[in-house]
């Protein structure tokens, strides 16, 4: 088995699973997921088995660059909207997530918050209202700009929001 066919059968037994799982739980098992610079590699396809029990994709665009797709979700998943921008899907290079976005309510904001710091360890930055990993152990991925991993909040708006980013240098 392949690396990335062994990645894609783990994403299918962890969204079989999420199926089962009740929705409240469904935020925790995406985040699971998402919440690692593994999932840079993931690839659109993958992303999508694992939100399927949860979201239904909106938008989709495909061209000789990647992937563009949109997802809303059901109100008790805890789960608003999805963004993802994966790139080199159609090409002979590796897949990597350019930008996902997930939107959530501002009271998954701390629960999230903290799963990531198990996951990630202690943010390199960050204060009550965001926290931000950098991430540099994939040099083929760095050089499409500077991998991040975040998580913020905003009371005027009563939103919070995960990005996993390739953030564009000066």
């Amino acid at each position: 088995m392949t690396n990335s066919s062994a990645v894609a059968a783990a994403l299918l037994a962890v969204s079989a699973l999420a199926a089962a799982a009740p929705p409240q739980d469904a935020l925790a098992t995406v985040m699971a997921a998402v919440g690692d610079a593994k999932a840079f590699r993931m690839k659109s396809s993958q992303f999508d088995a694992l939100v399927a029990p949860y979201c239904r994709k909106t938008e989709q665009s495909a061209d000789e660059y990647g992937v563009l797709a949109e997802y809303t979700c059901r109100p008790d998943t805890g789960i608003t909207h999805i963004k993802l921008d994966s790139r080199g899907e159609a090409g002979p290079g590796k897949s990597y997530i350019m930008l996902l976005v997930v939107d959530m309510p501002i009271d998954r904001y701390a629960p999230v918050r903290e799963q990531l710091g198990k996951q990630l360890g202690k943010p390199r930055k960050g204060d009550k209202d965001y926290a931000y990993w950098p991430y540099s152990g994939d040099k083929a991925l760095a050089r499409n700009g500077n991998p991040v991993i975040m998580v913020s909040r905003d009371a005027g708006e009563r939103a919070a929001t995960f990005q996993l980013a390739l953030e564009q240098g000066p």
